[in-house]
Formats: structure tokens, sequence, C-alpha cells
């Protein structure tokens, strides 16, 4: 019983948090993740020449799309870190 109780708290704040950075709806559903996580930095190596193909690959305003439910994840993660005074950097989305 104490590990369903549990199970569904845990459930309900990582909705909760998910819902607070704007991420509603659907772990499948695309979102922008300079929109929902600001201050996750993001580096897109493929809109400029400096990458592995030496070339642009795509549009420097490209927005850097990843999956809701990773982003939620990322959310997490950020949070924690930056109470260490760390942070994610993404290379490409």
């Amino acid at each position: 019983m104490i590990r369903f109780f549990v199970a569904v708290l845990a459930f309900s704040a990582s909705s909760t948090l998910a819902q607070d950075n704007g991420i509603v709806g659907d772990d499948l559903g695309w979102v922008n993740i300079r929109d929902v996580a600001p201050t996750i930095v993001v580096e897109l190596r493929y809109a400029t020449s400096n990458n592995i193909a030496h070339r642009q690959l795509y549009p420097f305003n490209m927005p850097p799309m990843i999956r809701a439910g990773v982003a939620r994840r990322l959310i997490e993660v950020q949070a924690i870190l930056r109470r260490r005074q760390y942070g994610l950097k993404i290379w490409d989305a």
C-alpha cells in the first residue's frame, strides 16, 4: 500500500512539474526546448559549419525541438544540477 502511495505521489509531482513548465498533453508531442526550459543551454552545431560535416546542415534559425517527455525529464535534471551550480547543455536537437 505504501509503495502504491509513493508511486502515485511521484507521478503527480512529475505531472505538475511538466505542466508548470508549459509541457501539457502527450509525451510524444514536440516542444521547443528553449520555450519550456530557458535555463538549459542549446547549441545547434549543425546549424553552423562548426560540426563533423564542416558545413551547415539546416537553417540557423531552426527551433530546437524535442519530445515533450524528454523535455520534462531534462527539466527535472536541470533543477537538480542548478542546485549544485551546474547545468545541461544540448549540442543538437
